[in-house]
């Protein structure tokens, strides 16, 4: 029976062009040959640094996670440019009364700030001496401007080879680790709420002082306090 509606038909899909397959097939085989080629060499690590660090601007490397193409590493989020950093502390301390003192490294991954031990201890002690407070709260004012960066903030005590003379500390790992949660103690009740990593190296970074210091120079240096800013995020951890 007709009736006055009009009658509608469902076209079928129309196939694709005939060389939309043959792209496709040669696409694919150059995929399998680009990949054939990459498992079968060994990837120059500085140049596949390079080659991530120019696709991803705010990826880092850091962990070991396989060796199939000679590629050692993960990758984890970066936080603030170091050098911007550098500028920045530099600047808030060049005219402190105490942090003056302080020296600033730049090293790959890291700035180092280094407060020598007669800055913000008494000799042979592990509480803060007076001065090391105002040395606290001035850090603390300088790293709650990074906290809303993201860098991952270490404290690391350290020692000269000398044993320590303390009785409550067996040696100087203790020691050094003592010095180092002190002054993360100081820095917190300055006001500086981000998370803060402390550790004790003891002498174990003495060797690794320049030669160009003195003999007094050395040993004060050898007591130091390092404030380390990673250039990765707090969350990744980086020992």
């Amino acid at each position: 029976m007709k009736t006055d509606e009009p009658e509608y038909q469902i076209s079928p899909p129309s196939a694709p062009p005939a060389w939309l397959l043959t792209f496709t097939d040669l696409t694919a085989l150059l995929l399998a040959f680009f990949v054939l080629l990459l498992s079968m060499s060994d990837l120059d690590k500085e140049t596949w640094e390079a080659i991530t660090q120019s696709l991803i601007r705010d990826i880092e490397i850091v962990e070991v996670v396989g060796d199939d193409m000679g590629v050692e590493e993960v990758f984890v989020s970066r936080a603030a440019n170091l050098d911007y950093l550098g500028a920045l502390i530099t600047e808030k301390t060049r005219d402190h009364p105490l942090l003056s003192r302080a020296y600033l490294s730049r090293l790959d991954d890291r700035l180092v700030l280094s407060l020598p031990g007669n800055l913000v201890f008494d000799s042979g002690q592990a509480t803060i001496s007076e001065d090391g407070l105002g040395a606290a709260a001035a850090l603390a004012e300088v790293l709650v401007l990074l906290a809303n960066l993201g860098n991952r903030v270490e404290i690391v005590g350290h020692t000269d080879p000398d044993p320590v003379a303390i009785e409550q500390f067996p040696s100087n790992w203790e020691f050094s680790l003592a010095r180092a949660t002190a002054m993360v103690a100081a820095i917190r009740r300055a006001g500086y709420t981000g998370t803060i990593a402390a550790f004790g190296l003891a002498d174990s970074r003495f060797e690794d002082l320049s030669d160009t210091f003195t003999g007094a120079e050395r040993t004060i240096l050898a007591q130091r306090v390092d404030i380390i800013i990673r250039q990765s995020a707090g969350g990744a951890y980086v020992p």
